[in-house]
C-alpha cells in the first residue's frame, strides 16, 4: 500500500512540474533529502509491538520497542521463512508465520528520557536512552545482502546494559487474540508444537 501511495505521489509531483513547463526525471530528485523529510521519529518508545521501529531485508527483520518490564527494550526478531508446516488445515494456523523471540536490552538505571529515529535513506534506527546512571546510544540495521542484524551500543557514565535472549512460543500469533479462540481448529489445539 505504501509503495502504491509513493508511486502515485511521485506521479503527481512530476505531472505538476511538467505542467509548469519543466521536464524532470527521477534522476533529478535528491532522494536523500526527499526521504529525510519523512523519517520516522519517536520521542517516547512505548511497550507496543505495533508502534516499534521496523527494519528488514525481506527474509530477516527486527522490530524495536519498549518491553513491558521497566527499563527494558526489545529487539524482536522475525524471519519470513519460519512458518508452521502442517499438511492440511486452516491457512491462518497450519501455514502461519511463527514468532521466534527477541533480544532484551536491560538497562541498570531508571530511564529518564528516550528517543529513536528511523532513517529511510540509510535504513537504520538510531536511539538514545538517558537514565539516572548515564546514557546509552544505539544504532541498528539489517544488512540488505547478508542475513545479519547489526546492533551497536555505546554507554556513558556508570550505566551498564545487559542483553538477554527471550524466546517466543512457536505457535500461530492468531491464538493470542481473544476474538479468535472460538475459531482455532481443534487439531491445532490438540497437537501443539
Amino acid at each position: 500500500m505504501k509503495k502504491i501511495f509513493f508511486i502515485v505521489f511521485l506521479f503527481f509531483c512530476i505531472l505538476n512540474l511538467t505542467a509548469q513547463g519543466k521536464k524532470i526525471t527521477t534522476d533529478d530528485v535528491d532522494w536523500q533529502s526527499f526521504l529525510s523529510r519523512h523519517d520516522l521519529v519517536w520521542d517516547t518508545i512505548v511497550p507496543d509491538y505495533y508502534s516499534g521501529a521496523i527494519l528488514g531485508n525481506g527474509l530477516l527483520g527486527v522490530n524495536i520497542f519498549a518491553d513491558n518490564e521497566k527499563s527494558v527494550y526489545r529487539w524482536n526478531i522475525g524471519r519470513s521463512d519460519v512458518t508452521e508446516n502442517r499438511k492440511d488445515g486452516h491457512v491462518l494456523y497450519d501455514k502461519a508465520r511463527l514468532p521466534i523471540g527477541g533480544f532484551k536490552l536491560c538497562v541498570k538505571g531508571n530511564v529518564v528520557s528516550e528517543d529513536m529515529s528511523l532513517s529511510l535513506w540509510n535504513a537504520t534506527v538510531n536511539g538514545n536512552l538517558t537514565t539516572d546512571k548515564g546514557k546509552i546510544d544505539f544504532k541498528t540495521f539489517v544488512d540488505a545482502n547478508n542475513d545479519i542484524i547489526v546492533v551497536e551500543t555505546k554507554t556513558e557514565s556508570s550505566e551498564i546494559i545487559k542483553w538477554v535472549w527471550s524466546p517466543d512460543e512457536a505457535v500461530s500469533p492468531r491464538t493470542k487474540f481473544a476474538y479468535t479462540h472460538s475459531g482455532i481448529p481443534k487439531e491445532y489445539i490438540e497437537n501443539p508444537n
